[in-house]
């Protein structure tokens, strides 16, 4: 609408002097925040097969009923089989034709909501030339559902990362993989993880850029989220990591064989996460301990130091853009 503010941004101070050009960059930020994904999937109440064991060419009635928690949402229904005919395979209520070869088939209605999310149950029927009874076996699969889906930061520049975070469940305990993708052309780092990380290499039209991810819980089930982010244009002020704490357990040198703790705490104006590698001229350096802002590592002494050899730890804070300090 117009006169609705949906952009700012301020740079202070700006010093502008006399036959001079300063050249001022606004990076304006998104006033109000995408709204959160949410939702419900549908629930399958009822299916019911008659009869269960049916001849070739022979029909059996299915009904089932459905419901959704989200009331404003529209649901669709798909019926699918390996074989055989359905006369309404998108209503609730419909009649399935056998095929003319016998043996189980698998019937199977889909229930899917306006907004992907999806519930299948399945029902075994027999089809067979002579005549006697059988026993229908349903099996059951509650599809994953996407609860959240995360990206910080949620407004990037071209080149800059963003850290997705998906969180999903099922029902059925079942082991769930993912797989993401973006609207927008980039890059992905741990595209099968609930975690991930991506990339822009170019500006999506109109700035947003759509991250989609789908869980899978390995029996036909899938559940998905998606989160708009702002892409913006990409920018000069890339800034190495800034070390802002130090620290070590001892301050002076321990004799042979002792231990001294080493610690560093670093931050990123991009918002990266940062990785650390930890260096020494003398002694030994055990197996770090890192978070996305912090690092420590253990350091045991030399057996005897040259004179005149400074001693030195060095800690190296990287981040996602592979500046330094």
């Amino acid at each position: 609408a117009s006169n609705t503010v949906r952009y700012s941004g301020q740079v202070t101070p700006v010093t502008i002097q006399a036959g001079q050009t300063t050249a001022v960059t606004l990076l304006l930020q998104e006033v109000n925040a995408p709204p959160p994904f949410e939702n419900a999937a549908p629930r399958i109440l009822s299916l019911v097969a008659s009869p269960g064991t049916v001849a070739p060419g022979g029909q059996v009635a299915l009904q089932a009923t459905a419901d959704d928690p989200n009331a404003s949402d529209t649901l669709t229904y798909a019926w699918t089989a390996s074989t055989g005919s359905f006369s309404a395979a998108s209503s609730l209520s419909t009649a399935w034709t056998a095929p003319a070869s016998a043996g189980p088939v698998v019937l199977t209605l889909t229930v899917t909501d306006s907004k992907g999310a999806s519930a299948a149950l399945s029902v075994t029927v027999t089809v067979s030339t002579g005549t006697g009874s059988a026993a229908v076996n349903v099996t059951v699969n509650t599809w994953p559902q996407v609860a959240g889906v995360t990206a910080l930061p949620s407004s990037v520049a071209v080149g800059q990362a963003t850290a997705g975070a998906a969180v999903a469940s099922d029902a059925d305990a079942d082991s769930l993989s993912y797989e993401w993708t973006a609207s927008c052309a980039g890059t992905w780092t741990n595209a099968t993880s609930a975690s991930s990380s991506f990339t822009p290499s170019a500006q999506p039209s109109g700035g947003t850029c759509t991250l989609t991810v789908v869980a899978s819980d390995g029996r036909g089930g899938q559940g998905q989220g998606s989160l708009g982010i702002y892409v913006g244009p990409g920018t000069s002020g890339r800034f190495p990591p800034e070390v802002v704490e130090s620290s070590q357990s001892s301050a002076s040198v321990p004799a042979s064989g002792g231990t001294v703790v080493f610690r560093v705490k670093a931050q990123d104006a991009q918002g990266s996460a940062l990785g650390f590698t930890w260096a020494t001229s003398a002694g030994t350096l055990g197996t770090a301990t890192s978070t996305a802002t912090t690092s420590e590592v253990l350091w045991t002494a030399p057996s005897c130091l040259p004179s005149g050899n400074p001693l030195t730890v060095t800690a190296t804070s990287t981040n996602a853009l592979g500046l330094s300090t």
